[in-house]
């Protein structure tokens, strides 16, 4: 397998965390991609152009980080990383935790932007979001002495 990755991306992270954890170093090659370009390596394998992207076989590529983590979770004999059944909490947990690092994903890359050409409103929205979030993690702690997983590298827990 070939995981189309890049040296930034929050998603790629939470992959790469899962590779290292479950020990499937020797059955996953890391390929750092350009994304932003027309003739992006990712495009052939994912048309969205998104990543992380694994590729695993000649016919079929996974391009989303959850689904990817899901399919990797097989091919170890270990606890699951992400796994696909949950107590409506754990479901929950996760559902926030994606939500935070989608909004600071949001967030930075508005940041790295021409400071001309950035959105004050949305910098403060997804600030605002991130400050709830951070809150709600103080607040409940269902995630502390818990097995790594794919929620708590969400959140930097690793």
């Amino acid at each position: 397998m070939i995981l189309l990755s890049g040296p930034i991306s929050p998603y790629v992270r939470i992959v790469r965390v899962q590779i290292e954890h479950c020990r499937l170093q020797d059955q996953v090659e890391v390929r750092m991609v350009a994304t932003r370009v027309a003739d992006s390596p990712v495009h052939p394998h994912n048309p969205t152009g998104k990543i992380p992207t694994l590729i695993v076989d000649d016919d079929h590529a996974i391009g989303e980080a959850r689904l990817i983590c899901e399919h990797l979770d097989g091919c170890h004999d270990g606890a699951p990383f992400a796994p696909t059944q949950q107590t409506l909490a754990a479901r929950a947990f996760e559902g926030m935790a994606v939500g935070f690092l989608d909004g600071m994903a949001v967030w930075i890359r508005e940041a790295r932007r021409p400071g001309n050409e950035q959105s004050p409103g949305i910098i403060e929205q997804e600030q605002a979001r991130a400050l709830r979030c951070l809150a709600y993690l103080a607040a409940n702690t269902p995630w502390q002495h818990q097995p790594l997983d794919y929620a708590r590298t969400c959140i930097g827990i690793t």
